[in-house]
């Protein structure tokens, strides 16, 4: 989301000129973006082979450079996920957040493909011109990780549609009552990562005193197993499928609170989601969680189940509190329009190389 929402938001800036690069295979018979990505009306430039086979041949030869195919005054901006060899380019890198190493069996092929992920974003990073991260937290990683200096790692953040900012678009999501109501939310499949041991610690919690909420999980049935063996023993745990952004927009404005539990955030989008749905926010205490809410939400030790949990049940039962909470959660999601968030990308290009009065920023 971070990088379509800001390829977008760079498309609608006439200072901007910029191009796609896409395989000839992912574009529909008028060689654009098939309209359903909502990229369709910027130009592309078709690049050779299958994204995979070509990434891979990036990754191992340095070859094709990318040289050939744009002129050398585009800056190349990416993901973490993508290393592009070029000889003349200069390359923004983003990344949203790091995984942390990998402890199990370094012979298993989850090992290998982490392995290889390492690989792929170590080289991207450290050839990169800049690097762009969602937070603070995030830029120290990269700096602790691989060594690359703080003055070349500029924060941009994150954003949220400005449909959900603008008052008017907000009131065309309507909570539909459902047979969980009262629930909370907790978005994200089940993993370790994002806390799911201690969100089902809080369930049981709940269970145990005898709460009438529920925690509603959009993509839960899709997470890992035991995780979705163990939701089956909790009867206030609800695990849905894959729903659609509008189920999910509609989901988070009916709920008492959002639940954010995670061990590792490197920014939070789905709290500033929440915020700006008037919906409070209850998170982990770690990570980039406290940064992103900017005290406009409650934070806990997520391995303290009762903390947690009377954080949860005070909201359900105090409106006064969660009142007051959706309003600083309102007040704080303006920092993180779609807008700031190019402007502050174009700050960065510009603090690396100042622009010329009038000049045209270009990207691929």
């Amino acid at each position: 989301m971070l990088t379509l929402n800001m390829v977008k938001t760079l498309a609608k800036n006439p200072a901007v000129e910029i191009c796609l690069l896409a395989s000839a295979d992912e574009l529909d018979n008028s060689r654009h973006m098939p309209s359903e990505t909502g990229l369709n009306d910027i130009p592309v430039v078709p690049l050779p082979w299958r994204r995979s086979l070509r990434e891979a041949l990036w990754l191992i030869t340095n070859r094709p450079c990318i040289d050939r195919y744009v002129p050398s005054d585009f800056w190349i901006y990416c993901s973490r996920e993508t290393y592009v060899p070029t000889r003349c380019h200069r390359r923004i890198v983003t990344v949203h957040h790091l995984e942390p190493p990998f402890m199990g069996n370094p012979l298993s092929p989850q090992a290998i493909g982490e392995w290889r992920q390492e690989w792929r974003q170590r080289k991207a990073l450290r050839s990169a011109d800049l690097v762009v991260t969602q937070s603070n937290f995030t830029k120290n990683q990269v700096h602790a990780r691989y060594g690359i200096s703080l003055d070349k790692i500029f924060v941009v953040g994150s954003g949220v549609e400005d449909s959900l900012v603008d008052p008017a678009g907000l009131a065309t999501i309507n909570p539909r009552a459902a047979a969980y109501t009262p629930y909370v939310i907790s978005t994200g499949a089940f993993h370790p990562r994002k806390g799911t041991d201690y969100l089902f610690a809080m369930a049981r919690e709940l269970q145990r005193r005898g709460s009438p909420l529920k925690i509603v999980c959009p993509f839960g049935i899709r997470g890992l197993p035991p995780f979705t063996d163990e939701v089956k023993l909790l009867p206030n745990v609800v695990a849905l499928d894959y729903i659609s952004r509008e189920e999910l927009l509609n989901l988070i404005r009916g709920a008492v609170c959002m639940v954010i539990p995670s061990r590792l955030e490197g920014f939070g989008l789905t709290a500033i989601e929440s915020m700006a749905l008037g919906t409070p926010v209850v998170a982990s205490n770690n990570s980039a969680l406290p940064e992103t809410l900017g005290g406009a939400g409650i934070l806990v030790d997520p391995n303290d189940t009762t903390s947690l949990t009377n954080a949860v049940v005070r909201l359900f039962k105090d409106q006064d509190h969660r009142t007051s909470l959706a309003v600083l959660g309102r007040r704080r999601v303006l920092v993180f329009s779609w807008t700031r968030c190019m402007e502050r990308l174009l700050d960065s290009i510009r603090a690396w190389k100042p622009s010329k009065p009038n000049s045209t920023l270009k990207s691929a």
